[in-house]
């Protein structure tokens, strides 16, 4: 699924050799804990979530756009690839359902003023969910590298602490 209901991409952490794996994915699911969403699920190697604007939390919860997605971690010498998929189809289904009552009006009723403010709609609603998604897009991956990165710091001064 392409823009806009899904995005895909990937993450790479430098990581020393001694980095533990399950410690870096405990690091991101606390992170995303701290975004309370809905569901947490930890497996071997991945980490499935659920968000949603369905949620008694700030409209500015980085997982407010994001219905659900999964994150999989993947250890390669010296660094963490992190793949991730998030979906975005109840932010897409919020910004499209108001946009189809008003086309089913202007249809149905033929009325010469909503007419003129019919790509007006269309261009709020497309700035609307564009924007959506690009804040999405740029913060969602921060998340993940800044959980990342407090993890490996934790485990290098805790393995430095214990020489």
């Amino acid at each position: 699924m392409p823009f806009p209901l899904s995005r895909c991409d990937t993450i790479d952490v430098d990581v020393p050799a001694s980095a533990d794996l399950n410690s870096i994915m405990q690091s991101v699911v606390f992170a995303l804990e701290d975004a309370e969403p809905s569901r947490v699920s930890v497996y071997k190697q991945h980490i499935t979530f659920r968000g949603g604007p369905f949620r008694l939390v700030h409209n500015w919860n980085i997982l407010v756009p994001i219905t659900s997605g999964k994150i999989h971690f993947c250890v390669e010498p010296g660094r963490v690839v992190m793949r991730y998929r998030i979906y975005f189809l109840e932010a897409f289904l919020i910004y499209t359902l108001p946009l189809s009552f008003y086309a089913a009006y202007w249809i149905i009723a033929s009325r010469p003023h909503a007419v003129a403010f019919y790509p007006v709609t269309i261009l709020v609603w497309l700035m609307l969910l564009g924007l959506t998604y690009f804040i999405t897009e740029l913060r969602f991956p921060c998340l993940i590298r800044e959980a990342v990165e407090r993890s490996v710091r934790l485990q290098t001064q805790d393995h430095l602490t214990k020489r």
